[in-house]
Protein backbone atom coordinates (compact mmCIF):
# COMPACT_ATOMS: atom_id res chain seq x y z
CA UNK A 1 0.00 0.00 0.00
CA UNK A 2 1.03 3.60 -0.53
CA UNK A 3 0.33 6.89 1.20
CA UNK A 4 0.55 10.06 -0.87
CA UNK A 5 -0.07 13.01 1.43
CA UNK A 6 1.85 15.90 -0.12
CA UNK A 7 0.53 19.38 0.64
CA UNK A 8 -1.87 17.99 3.24
CA UNK A 9 -0.87 20.08 6.26
CA UNK A 10 0.55 17.09 8.17
CA UNK A 11 2.49 18.08 11.30
CA UNK A 12 3.96 14.71 12.32
CA UNK A 13 4.52 11.16 11.17
CA UNK A 14 3.84 8.44 13.72
CA UNK A 15 3.96 4.67 13.14
CA UNK A 16 3.45 2.48 16.19
CA UNK A 17 2.09 -0.68 14.54
CA UNK A 18 3.67 -2.88 11.91
CA UNK A 19 2.56 -1.84 8.45
CA UNK A 20 2.69 -3.11 4.85
CA UNK A 21 3.21 0.40 3.51
CA UNK A 22 5.60 0.49 0.52
CA UNK A 23 5.66 4.26 -0.08
CA UNK A 24 5.21 7.21 2.22
CA UNK A 25 5.22 10.42 0.21
CA UNK A 26 4.51 13.41 2.43
CA UNK A 27 6.57 16.26 0.98
CA UNK A 28 5.57 19.92 1.29
CA UNK A 29 4.05 19.61 4.76
CA UNK A 30 4.53 21.06 8.24
CA UNK A 31 6.11 17.88 9.60
CA UNK A 32 8.54 18.60 12.41
CA UNK A 33 8.45 15.23 14.15
CA UNK A 34 8.86 11.62 13.02
CA UNK A 35 8.21 8.74 15.42
CA UNK A 36 8.51 5.17 14.19
CA UNK A 37 8.52 2.44 16.81
CA UNK A 38 7.16 -0.39 14.67
CA UNK A 39 8.61 -2.35 11.79
CA UNK A 40 7.97 -0.91 8.34
CA UNK A 41 9.29 -4.03 6.63
CA UNK A 42 7.96 -3.22 3.15
CA UNK A 43 8.73 0.51 2.96
CA UNK A 44 10.78 1.25 -0.15
CA UNK A 45 10.26 5.02 -0.60
CA UNK A 46 10.24 7.73 2.07
CA UNK A 47 9.81 11.30 0.85
CA UNK A 48 9.74 13.98 3.53
CA UNK A 49 11.13 16.82 1.43
CA UNK A 50 10.18 20.43 2.14
CA UNK A 51 8.93 19.90 5.65
CA UNK A 52 10.17 21.37 8.92
CA UNK A 53 12.41 18.59 10.12
CA UNK A 54 15.23 19.60 12.46
CA UNK A 55 16.18 16.13 13.64
CA UNK A 56 15.41 12.50 12.90
CA UNK A 57 15.31 9.89 15.67
CA UNK A 58 18.58 7.95 16.03
CA UNK A 59 16.86 4.57 15.57
CA UNK A 60 14.53 5.62 12.74
CA UNK A 61 16.05 3.56 9.92
CA UNK A 62 16.36 0.39 12.00
CA UNK A 63 12.64 -0.04 11.31
CA UNK A 64 12.96 0.26 7.50
CA UNK A 65 15.13 -2.62 6.25
CA UNK A 66 13.97 -2.44 2.60
CA UNK A 67 14.16 1.32 2.10
CA UNK A 68 15.56 2.13 -1.35
CA UNK A 69 14.83 5.84 -1.79
CA UNK A 70 15.18 8.46 0.94
CA UNK A 71 14.29 12.04 0.04
CA UNK A 72 14.80 14.71 2.70
CA UNK A 73 15.50 17.83 0.62
CA UNK A 74 14.86 21.35 1.92
CA UNK A 75 14.46 20.69 5.63
CA UNK A 76 16.64 22.00 8.45
CA UNK A 77 18.50 18.82 9.31
CA UNK A 78 22.01 19.22 10.74
CA UNK A 79 22.84 15.53 10.60
CA UNK A 80 21.46 12.13 9.69
CA UNK A 81 20.93 9.42 12.32
CA UNK A 82 23.49 6.64 12.69
CA UNK A 83 20.81 4.07 11.83
CA UNK A 84 21.20 5.13 8.17
CA UNK A 85 23.92 2.47 8.09
CA UNK A 86 21.12 -0.15 8.34
CA UNK A 87 19.79 0.79 4.91
CA UNK A 88 21.52 -1.94 2.90
CA UNK A 89 19.13 -1.54 -0.05
CA UNK A 90 19.34 2.25 -0.27
CA UNK A 91 20.20 3.37 -3.80
CA UNK A 92 19.03 7.01 -3.69
CA UNK A 93 19.68 9.53 -0.95
CA UNK A 94 18.69 13.12 -1.52
CA UNK A 95 19.16 15.52 1.37
CA UNK A 96 19.95 18.75 -0.45
CA UNK A 97 19.45 22.21 1.02
CA UNK A 98 19.59 21.29 4.70
CA UNK A 99 22.20 22.33 7.27
CA UNK A 100 24.05 19.00 7.37
CA UNK A 101 27.62 19.43 8.49
CA UNK A 102 28.49 16.01 9.93
CA UNK A 103 27.72 12.38 9.29
CA UNK A 104 27.62 9.49 11.73
CA UNK A 105 30.90 7.60 11.77
CA UNK A 106 30.85 4.86 9.10
CA UNK A 107 27.36 5.98 8.03
CA UNK A 108 27.49 4.51 4.53
CA UNK A 109 29.92 1.61 4.83
CA UNK A 110 27.11 -0.95 4.49
CA UNK A 111 25.09 0.94 1.89
CA UNK A 112 26.60 -0.95 -1.06
CA UNK A 113 23.72 -0.21 -3.43
CA UNK A 114 23.90 3.57 -3.00
CA UNK A 115 24.21 4.95 -6.53
CA UNK A 116 22.87 8.49 -6.30
CA UNK A 117 23.46 10.95 -3.51
CA UNK A 118 22.51 14.62 -3.53
CA UNK A 119 23.88 16.68 -0.66
CA UNK A 120 24.03 20.01 -2.48
CA UNK A 121 23.39 23.10 -0.37
CA UNK A 122 24.70 21.76 2.96
CA UNK A 123 27.68 22.66 5.14
CA UNK A 124 29.72 19.52 4.50
CA UNK A 125 33.48 19.82 4.86
CA UNK A 126 34.32 16.13 4.82
CA UNK A 127 32.54 13.23 3.19
CA UNK A 128 31.82 10.16 5.33
CA UNK A 129 33.92 7.01 5.27
CA UNK A 130 32.59 4.41 2.87
CA UNK A 131 30.79 6.86 0.57
CA UNK A 132 33.22 6.29 -2.32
Amino acid sequence: SEVHAAYSGMRRVEVHQETTLTQLVAHHNLISEVQVTALMAHLRVLNLAVCRLLILPESLFEHMPKLEELILDRNKLQSLPSSISHLHRLHLLSASDNAIDTFPRLAFTECHRLRSINLRGNNINEFPVGLW
